[in-house]
This record gives C-alpha cells, sequence and structure tokens, in this order.
C-alpha cells in the first residue's frame, strides 16, 4: 500500500479528500472493511507468498469491539496521567531534571508499567464503577488472545505468535518491555563487541533490531496483551477508528486483532521495502537504512534476483496500482 508521506501530501489529500491514494489520515480507510491498508485484504491475494503461507490454517482473525477498543484507550490514558505525576515528583526532587540512568518518561518505563498494572489495575480497577468494566472487557480480550495465540503455536510449546490490528503492528512497544532489555544484553555479549569503530556501531544497531523483532514473540495472551497496551500506534489507530466510526451512525467499529505463527526463518537484516506508483517500481531499500551491511553489498546480485522473483510474483496476483511492499530474506539465496 502506498500511503501520503509528506505533510504537504496529507493536508491535500484531508482538505480535499481527492485523490486515490489510501492516505491514512482519510476515515474509508479506517472504517471501510474493504481498504487495502487493512491486512485482512492485502493479505488475501499473496497469501502464497507471505512468512506463515505454510501455516495459514494456524491462523486466527479476533473482532474487537468498541468496549475492548474503548478499555485500551481508557488505559493508555490513565497509564499516562499517573507516569506524568510520578516523573513530575522525581523532577521535583531532583532539580527539575531525571537523575542519570533514570527512564525519562514512566510511559515508556517497564518498570513503572508493570507496577502500575499489578497495583493500580488489578488492585483498584475492580472497586470502581467504569474502571471495572474496562478491566472486564481488557480480560475477554486476552481470553480471546490466549486461544488464538494456542491455535497458533500448534503443537509446539516453543513456538509463538505474531499479533497485529488491522491497521499497524504494536512494533513501537518493544522499548517498553524488559524482555527487549534482556534480549538485546543477551545479543550484544554473543556478538563480543570491544571497540567504538564504525562496524561495532553497525554490529549494535544489528542487535537493536534483532532484539526489537525477537520481543515481537508472544507466547502468551498476557504478552500480547503487553504489547497492545504500551504501543503509541495502537493507540492512535484505535483512537482514529473510534473518531471516524462515531459520528456516522451507520459506521460500526470494525477493527480486527490478527494472530498468527511467530516466524524465524528470516533474518531482520535482510528485509527490505519496495515502492510502487502508477503500477510501476519506482523504489527499493533496506527497511532499516541506517547502517552499512557489508553482507548486503557483498551479496547484493543474489538479493536482487531473489526480490525481483518474488515481487513478480506478487505483482501478478495484485491490483494495486500505489503500494508498497515489504521483502524479506532467510539468507541472501532465499
Amino acid at each position: 500500500m502506498r500511503v501520503a508521506v509528506s505533510l504537504e501530501d496529507v493536508k491535500k489529500e484531508v482538505d480535499t479528500g481527492k485523490g486515490d491514494r489510501p492516505c491514512y489520515w482519510k476515515a474509508e480507510n479506517h472504517v471501510d472493511e474493504t481498504s487495502n491498508l487493512r491486512v485482512e485484504n492485502w493479505l488475501k491475494p499473496i497469501r502464497h507468498l507471505v512468512l506463515a503461507h505454510d501455516d495459514a490454517s494456524l491462523s486466527s482473525t479476533i473482532r474487537i469491539t468498541h468496549d475492548q477498543g474503548t478499555a485500551i484507550l481508557r488505559y493508555i490514558e490513565e497509564v499516562k496521567m499517573f507516569a506524568n505525576i510520578r516523573d513530575t515528583k522525581i523532577k521535583a526532587q531532583n532539580n527539575g531534571q531525571m537523575p542519570e540512568g533514570h527512564p525519562e518518561e514512566g510511559w515508556k518505563d517497564p518498570l513503572f508499567l508493570d507496577h502500575h498494572w499489578e497495583t493500580e489495575v488489578l488492585k483498584n480497577w475492580p472497586s470502581s464503577k467504569n474502571r471495572s468494566k474496562w478491566l472486564k472487557s481488557l480480560k475477554e480480550l486476552e481470553s480471546e488472545l490466549e486461544t488464538a495465540i494456542t491455535k497458533a503455536k500448534g503443537n509446539s510449546e516453543t513456538s509463538a505468535a505474531f499479533v497485529k490490528l488491522s491497521v499497524r503492528s504494536p512494533k513501537d512497544a518493544v522499548f517498553n518491555q524488559k524482555r527487549y532489555y534482556e534480549i538485546l544484553e543477551k545479543r550484544l555479549s554473543e556478538r563480543k563487541i570491544n571497540s567504538v569503530d564504525e562496524k561495532s556501531l553497525s554490529i549494535r544497531v544489528e542487535a537493536i533490531r534483532y532484539a526489537s523483532w525477537k520481543a515481537l514473540k508472544c507466547y502468551t495472551a498476557k504478552q500480547a496483551m503487553d504489547l497492545l497496551l504500551r504501543s503509541e500506534r495502537i493507540y492512535v489507530d484505535i483512537l482514529q477508528h473510534e473518531l471516524f466510526t462515531k459520528g456516522d451512525k451507520d459506521r460500526k467499529f470494525n477493527l480486527n486483532a490478527h494472530v498468527a505463527p511467530f516466524k524465524e526463518t528470516f533474518d531482520p537484516s535482510l528485509e527490505f521495502r519496495g515502492f510502487v506508483a502508477g503500477g510501476k517500481r519506482t523504489a527499493i531499500t533496506a527497511y532499516s537504512p541506517f547502517v552499512y551491511d557489508e553482507k548486503i553489498v557483498k551479496e547484493k546480485k543474489k538479493i536482487w534476483e531473489k526480490i525481483d522473483e518474488i515481487w513478480t510474483q506478487a505483482e501478478a496476483k495484485l491490483t494495486l496500482k500505489d503500494y508498497s511492499i515489504e521483502l524479506a530474506m532467510t539468507t541472501p539465496d532465499t
């Protein structure tokens, strides 16, 4: 899918309502269940090409109710309020600054978020009229996710699931989890970095991408809920959806959660994004173009040949004229 990529484009799309690009800010791309911004639609024609194609029967789609969406919004808004109160107190005791090594925002502090859930939510929400309803809705969603994740894992206890909403995934939430930092520390230890040169910088960035990818693995519904409840992307998507549907009585809250087997058979450093405009390929870039990767440069011919092969197969199935496509590889050959 191709979206408006500049503020000028966004303003033009929103102000005029014209243009055929599926701009993120246009209402129909959030509430129209046929929109190609939604995974349930763009996935269908190319399902045989995606990472989990051999496990399609293990995937699930869960309709998120309006009450569940509202509960997620209210939780995030409340925890941000409590985090701001905490941050203000800490700064007041330290000349207006956060102590060195202390997370700048409580909203992004895994320890604070864990503590808030265990104390404020589980202990105080049940006795509140409105908040008890939110907790009930969150627990209902967690139960549905547990069933879907169990299905996605198949018969393997070591398998995990990947969870996203119709439009976006909660990938930003990994930085608000303890397990991300545990994975990162282990990865850096394995790479044995002892220098501060350009190569070591590339290795560090690669380790961050690796940990970010691994931290999206959901073995349990609790882990999936942690991602959804700590994600700014998920908050904005649900808020947009609610705002766009609330003003039209004919539009219903119709966001979905998608649960699929988490596939580890690709290398995060070999992930690319291609762009198509007017039915023509216009560009391709590494998904994370922030560092120099010797492997990509050395094997660029093999990489491009494989990308071209898969991209050509996808083109034969897609009717879209403007879109971006992500292509992931296990090795430069596959």
